[in-house]
């Protein structure tokens, strides 16, 4: 007789109404609504429920959020943990007692604590659609206030300079960076140092004191922090360029005691690679690494892992290997070349009408250019009838001989051309 709408729930409804309930037409049949449909607590659109709540300060009240399917939403409410299986029944039980242990209050998807819980409590969510299909989940929240990080002291190290290099010492390629640690142990006392180093020494393995640290920069995860410019833009990027720190004397030799350690040897990958390549942008801008300090101390060592007592930031630029170390690498023979003049050997065979071809690099016979990774593409020839480069850049084409510079020839460094 004229009703526009007619409301059936087949369960007791349980959120705070009042005086204000207004309906609205809703066209979803009941097969067409899934279990899945109504969500509640997702972090993000599309993301999966998170129905294990932490960190509720006791005496604030929290509201469990409904995230999709509002409007397929007739009622929903939360109750301390319920099921009528036998095996839930100690579940069950525990969850009553926690609300009185805890002064847990429900009302509709509101909950409250009076004190703090010392795990997980159990709940049960119900939830009810617009066709009166009734659900349940299950829900834990505990009461507590979230864990408030540590305050860790933060030293800035003064900054440091190293020249990329393929050279060794004893078998070692020198990839490495020496880092000061004076303005590290100027914030102790002659007092504080000695006591520094009676906790390292006794309680502690040196080599496990310092630890390079994680940065992460547009959800990147690296072990350095680069800033530079491409292009005229400043980029900034954290990438794994740094291996291991090692503490060492003043001289950058092996720390073996507390008292010794004056430097920070911090290597690099081996070829300064990040993966499975030399790092492209390798000499180009400022480098940050964060050194933590960790270690602990006479009074509690039994008790409690080493402690973050201070992180180190330390800054250092990566410059191009020395133009000497570049010579030594790559040069002509020597035989042939001195200073920056080119001396070609031909025999009477010349062809003085087309000319004969003369390869920097053959593989049999006289071999002019000695190294590999080579790029002849801007070789210049200059001098009186100087001979031309081929197709082949590395191939020169003689009619005479002579005496000629030759310049332009670039080689490969650590992936860069020189």
């Amino acid at each position: 007789n004229g009703f526009a709408v007619s409301l059936y729930a087949n369960d007791k409804v349980r959120s705070p109404y009042g005086d204000n309930l207004t309906f609205s037409l809703n066209e979803k049949e009941a097969s067409n609504i899934s279990a899945s449909a109504i969500k509640f607590n997702q972090p993000r659109e599309g993301a999966p429920e998170n129905l294990d709540i932490t960190n509720i300060e006791p005496g604030k009240a929290y509201t469990l959020p409904v995230t999709t399917g509002k409007e397929l939403m007739y009622d929903a409410y939360i109750t301390m943990f319920e099921s009528d299986a036998a095996a839930d029944a100690d579940k069950v039980e525990e969850a009553k007692a926690d609300q009185i242990r805890y002064g847990i209050k429900c009302e509709g998807l509101t909950v409250s604590a009076e004190k703090e819980s010392t795990g997980p409590v159990d709940f049960t969510l119900h939830y009810i659609d617009v066709a009166g299909t009734v659900y349940t989940k299950d829900l834990t929240i505990t009461f507590g206030k979230e864990a408030e990080a540590p305050v860790v002291d933060e030293v800035k190290l003064a900054a440091s300079e190293h020249t990329a290099t393929l050279n060794k010492v004893n078998g070692v390629k020198q990839q490495f960076i020496l880092v000061d640690l004076a303005e590290y142990f100027n914030t102790m006392t002659a007092d504080e140092r000695l006591v520094w180093n009676d906790n390292i020494d006794n309680q502690n393995t040196l080599n496990n004191v310092f630890t390079i640290k994680g940065q992460t920069i547009n959800n990147v995860v690296g072990n350095v922090k680069h800033v530079y410019n491409e292009g005229g833009v400043p980029e900034t990027h954290a990438i794994n360029l740094l291996g291991r720190v090692e503490p060492v004397k003043a001289d950058g030799t092996s720390a073996s005691k507390a008292s010794e350690v004056a430097k920070l040897k911090i290597w690099f990958n081996e070829d300064y690679k990040v993966g499975s390549s030399t790092y492209g942008n390798l000499t180009e801008g400022e480098y940050t690494s964060l050194i933590s300090v960790q270690y602990k101390v006479k009074d509690d060592a039994s008790t409690t892992p080493a402690k973050e007592r201070v992180v180190l930031e330390a800054p250092f630029t990566i410059a191009d290997p020395t133009e000497a170390e570049i010579n030594s690498l790559f040069t002509f023979n020597n035989q042939y070349y001195a200073n920056g003049v080119l001396t070609i050997l031909l025999n009477d065979a010349i062809d003085a009408t087309n000319g004969t071809d003369i390869d920097l690099q053959a593989a049999t016979g006289v071999k002019y250019i000695t190294s590999s990774n080579v790029d002849f593409t801007d070789i210049k020839v200059e001098g009186t009838d100087a001979p031309k480069a081929g197709t082949d850049k590395s191939v020169l084409n003689v009619k005479k001989a002579g005496e000629w510079t030759v310049s332009g020839i670039k080689f490969t460094v650590l992936g860069k051309k020189y």
